[in-house]
């Protein structure tokens, strides 16, 4: 005789013989609750249909008491799981999202490792000249967040070549000159790139300005990371400790942080201007090369 169903639907369920139900019942809900991980839009429209076809794949392979619900519930969740990871690829790295949100999240990234910076060695904040410093950098790289995350300032060649400026960054205490070398070519590459293929106006300028402000940005976070993890060795850095020794500041490993923020900061502003130079240079270049084409 064969084994009375047990099925479930959106409005509770209907008990079978033997007390199954309750083990199906918790296997709804707990299904039910991972529908979060998949994308807000995607679970609205098809969570529920979702949910109802689990339940009717365990009514159709799930006895009255239960056993057989182990390899129907992994054999969902496993495939719940990966139709989340493939949808959240898809909707944060299509073709005309993924790069303003990288670029918006490499701002926030050094925001917070500001903040952190503070957290962690908050000597320097009572001195209101790197109280105004901290908040003003502190609003800039909001602004540019926001900015980056819901308008296309950058395009992906800008945000990869901002991305590659981050080798340079890395080894530029060992090798201090060739470092802004790659980095302005890099800019440079972007700049022109864009200016060549992109023919509205000023697409190199605006290339080059928003690679500068990526990459002063990933200096600065290169620059507070390495201060928080190596600060036992700066602190006894001969450089360092001299200048803290002159400026008379209570914390020798917040004097450090500052000097590494503030200095990022200027270097950040250093990077837009060369970016807007070559960005400048590469408009101007492809305007010169389109008129001679024109022309001819």
């Amino acid at each position: 005789m064969p084994a009375e169903k047990t099925t479930i639907d959106r409005g509770g369920t209907t008990p079978g013989p033997g007390g199954g139900h309750a083990a199906l019942a918790r296997a709804d809900r707990l299904y039910g609750r991972l529908l979060w991980i998949l994308p807000a839009a995607l679970r609205r429209e098809y969570g529920a249909a979702m949910r109802q076809t689990f339940a009717d794949l365990c009514a159709a392979r799930v006895d009255a008491r239960g056993r057989g619900l182990a390899p129907v519930l992994a054999h969902g969740v496993v495939d719940l799981v990966g139709g989340a990871a493939q949808e959240w690829a898809a909707t944060l790295f299509a073709r005309d999202r993924w790069h303003r949100r990288t670029a918006a999240a490499m701002c926030v990234l050094a925001g917070l490792l500001v903040l952190y910076s503070q957290v962690r060695y908050p000597a320097n904040l009572p001195r209101i000249d790197y109280l105004a410093q901290y908040l003003l950098l502190l609003a800039i790289l909001a602004a540019l967040a926001h900015r980056f995350a819901t308008g296309a300032t950058a395009s992906a060649r800008t945000v990869v070549c901002a991305l590659a400026t981050l080798p340079a960054w890395l080894v530029g205490a060992r090798f201090p000159v060739a470092a802004p070398g790659y980095v302005a070519a890099v800019i440079a590459v972007a700049a022109i790139g864009e200016a060549a293929s992109d023919r509205m106006r000023f697409a190199g300028l605006r290339a080059g300005v928003a690679v500068g402000v990526l990459a002063g940005v990933t200096l600065l976070a290169v620059d507070v990371t390495t201060g928080i993890v190596g600060m036992n060795g700066l602190v006894h850095d001969p450089t360092y400790h001299a200048e803290f020794l002159r400026t008379g500041q209570p914390d020798p490993a917040a004097y450090i942080i500052g000097a590494r923020i503030c200095g990022g900061a200027t270097l950040l502003l250093a990077c837009v201007a060369a970016g807007a130079v070559l960005g400048l240079a590469a408009s101007a270049g492809r305007a010169v090369t389109g008129s001679i084409t024109r022309a001819g």
